[in-house]
């Protein structure tokens, strides 16, 4: 049985080409594009094949039925990730008008940093909220359509929306819904939704690289959450407490308004 380590670096090969804007490597003539495909799949980066191969010359590009099965599989995350664009703008305009606050998961915010938000695709949404809000949520959720579904046991409450599940879980901190709050900041135009400020979220996501037994695929896109965040936001891991709060206090100062506040 072939070694599929060509398929894993010539994977990696592609997805650093999308994510840095430059074109890949040529592949070997060993590499069994089926075997790639599979890689991919299995650590959900098979939108790094659909982008990557357009940075490819046409004699580099796999086989033309191969090709024809990456167009199509991008079209589709595409057009699952507009649906999912438009739900959520849905709920959160939903959200505004009923004054309903909520902290976005990091997946929502973390998906922005990409070239294109599909790459980092989600199944899940995550919004949490404090208890009091539930209610008046799942008002909103029912009427736009949501059928409430139990997948998730950590879950306060989830719906279903076609392919797209909703999750609400209980805040337990006060701080992130509040305007003047130094962890959050408002998301995009909304006057309810907040999310992370990056360096919070960028000191979250490092601290789970210290955790053991954390499967490959989780390893990678940690790998890549991380890296997204330096190229965006230009800071660094952080050193000890002392030196990552100055470079957190640092970053800040560098910050303009519309940078602490950006809309993607």
């Amino acid at each position: 049985m072939k070694n599929s380590t060509t398929e894993t670096q010539y994977l990696h090969e592609l997805a650093s080409s999308v994510l840095t804007a430059h074109p890949p490597a040529p592949p070997s003539s060993e590499l069994d594009w089926g075997r790639l495909y599979q890689e991919a799949a299995r650590l959900s980066m098979v939108p790094f094949i659909c982008y990557g191969v357009e940075y490819l010359s046409e004699n580099d590009q796999p086989e033309l039925p191969v090709m024809a099965e990456i167009r199509k599989n991008k079209i589709k995350i595409v057009l699952e990730e507009a649906k999912q664009q438009r739900l959520l703008k849905k709920i959160l305009s939903s959200f505004d008008e009923q004054g309903i606050k909520c902290l976005l998961g990091k997946d929502l915010s973390l998906k922005n940093l990409y070239p294109y938000p599909d790459i980092r695709c989600c199944e899940k949404i995550e919004l949490f909220l404090r208890e009091e809000a539930f209610s008046a949520a799942h008002n909103v959720l029912r009427d736009l359509g949501g059928s409430p579904a139990v997948i998730d046991k950590e879950a306060s409450r989830c719906y279903q929306f076609d392919e797209t599940t909703l999750i609400l879980k209980k805040l337990f901190y006060d701080n992130p819904l509040q305007a003047s709050c130094v962890d959050s900041q408002k998301y995009k135009d909304y006057s309810n939704a907040y999310e992370w400020r990056p360096e919070i979220l960028y000191k979250q996501l490092a601290d789970k690289t210290a955790e053991v037994n954390l499967c490959q695929k989780k390893i990678t896109w940690l790998r890549f959450d991380l890296s997204a965040l330096r190229r965006f936001y230009g800071f660094d891991a952080p050193g000890s407490g002392k030196v990552w709060n100055k470079k957190v206090k640092r970053f800040s100062k560098k910050q303009k308004p519309f940078q602490r506040n950006a809309q993607y």
